[in-house]
């Protein structure tokens, strides 16, 4: 049985937009006064915020999503500090338990157990009107407690339970917020656009970075690189790399505002191109070839076209541009620093490869016994620079185990539901193929989950994804 809900008729719709409209705008003030008020003003805030993200959950969702490239900002109470996306995340799921609340209260939502279907295919059915898709919650909840069990493997235990809040288990909870009331594909895309607004804000910021030339980072021959608020420009070639293809994937398929999302690529691919981060250009490449490959037969062959054009642009800029060429020598600079702390990754779980070594342990390990002696350039490296390793090394054999499950899973859904969908749909799911093909292609030289904004954003395309399987009809 389907959980029913009524479809507002077009003269509802449109008394609801103004009232949508203020509730957005009260959240939107909530959050300044949360973020840049004095403490009575940010607990006001905070209550404008929790009021109005109950009447109106999406602006909320879509406020997480946009505040990731700025997580690093934190606001501080006293002594305390937290980033604007765990803030957001937090006063919404305060929002949303008392939606859920006053919805079962007033009954315009049955408890579970009215519901028929209570084993089998009816139970499956119910399951997927409820969040989307219950193999992944399921998956979800599983990385949870593997989480709060690679605790007991923690040596600098603190350094671990903060991991385990913010990387962990916040993540997982704006997940299960955005399954649970995200109803349509519209939500979906609005959450998709919120990413590329990100990303073009974030891009802005670099772009005035290396007007002014400030908060730049100067790489080999004076090279400036942009890095927006990121501690590296790395940093934010991960969080473009999610981005961009999120936008080409929409505008590709979109049936209005593709100039706008052409804009909107744009300005990230040059803001791309200026973090001189060679793991994202590539990363990035292969997710293009991929929305490409979705797109047909035509666009593959012209994307390899410009790929190949790309390779020899590549070639002719490390002959001249010191820190492209280096990428080139595995015998030196950054190419080999990746291969060292690999090594000494895996020296790690050779000891450890059942429980790991706990959440963001990897440092203490890397400097009390486990550094190569020949990496003594890059000591304070924390994390192994690698996607299995990273999940090995902090959740244990569980870890492995469980993102092995969820990128097949994640596979076979957009496989799946591919051929049957719409235009509306395909654009979402190439946007979040292409960024999950980013996430594991960049990954595997570089960080790919255990950050802020990376773990919202890998959550992010599970909730897209999710989001889209609830109904079956199409936009």
């Amino acid at each position: 049985m389907r959980i029913k809900t009524v479809t507002p008729d077009r003269s509802e719709k449109a008394r609801l937009v103004p009232e949508r409209l203020g509730w957005a705008v009260a959240l939107a003030l909530g959050a300044l006064a949360i973020l840049w008020g004095p403490t009575p003003v940010a607990t006001l805030g905070a209550l404008a915020f929790v009021v109005a993200a109950s009447r109106a959950p999406l602006p909320a969702l879509c406020l997480i999503v946009v505040s990731l490239p700025f997580y690093l900002l934190d606001r501080h109470f006293g002594h305390l500090e937290f980033s604007p996306t765990e803030i957001f995340i937090v006063l919404a799921a305060l929002a949303g338990t008392a939606r859920l609340a006053w919805n079962l209260a007033t009954g315009r939502i049955p408890p579970l157990s009215s519901l028929p279907g209570q084993n089998g295919w009816g139970l499956s059915k119910r399951g997927r009107d409820l969040f989307g898709d219950p193999v992944v919650v399921f998956l979800v909840v599983l990385f949870v407690l593997a989480g709060l069990l690679s605790l007991t493997a923690s040596v600098a235990i603190h350094e671990s339970e903060r991991s385990f809040r913010t990387i962990i288990v916040e993540p997982a909870v704006f997940f299960i917020l955005v399954v649970t009331q995200v109803r349509d594909r519209r939500g979906a895309y609005a959450l998709a656009l919120a990413l590329v607004l990100a990303g073009v804000a974030i891009s802005l910021v670099g772009f005035w970075q290396y007007a002014t030339d400030q908060s730049i980072i100067t790489a080999e021959d004076g090279l400036r690189r942009i890095r927006g608020f990121y501690g590296s420009p790395n940093n934010l070639g991960l969080f473009l790399g999610r981005a961009l293809p999120m936008a080409v994937g929409l505008g590709l398929w979109a049936k209005s505002g593709r100039w706008l999302l052409a804009v909107a690529a744009a300005i990230m691919a040059l803001a791309l191109l200026l973090t001189f981060s060679i793991g994202a250009w590539v990363a990035v490449a292969i997710s293009l070839l991929v929305i490409a490959a979705l797109r047909g037969r035509q666009a593959f062959k012209v994307a390899l076209g410009a790929g190949g054009l790309g390779v020899v642009v590549f070639v002719a800029a490390a002959i001249q541009i010191p820190r492209i060429g280096s990428h080139l020598n595995l015998g030196a600079g950054t190419s080999l620093e990746r291969v060292l702390v690999w090594r000494s990754a895996l020296r790690m779980l050779a000891g450890h490869a059942v429980r790991g070594i706990g959440l963001d342990n990897f440092l203490y390990y890397y400097q009390h016994g486990y550094r190569l002696p020949a990496a003594w350039r890059e000591p304070d490296l924390s994390h192994p620079h690698n996607l299995v390793l990273d999940f090995w090394l902090s959740l244990g054999l569980p870890g492995i185990l469980l993102i092995g499950l969820l990128l097949g899973r994640f596979v076979e859904v957009v496989i799946q539901e591919w051929r049957r969908r719409g235009a509306l749909e395909r654009a979402l799911y190439a946007g979040t193929a292409g960024a999950m093909v980013d996430t594991v292609a960049h990954g595997l030289v570089d960080n790919s989950f255990f950050l802020v904004d990376l773990s919202v954003l890998f959550w992010l395309l599970f909730a897209i994804v999710a989001t889209l399987r609830r109904s079956g009809e199409t936009l």
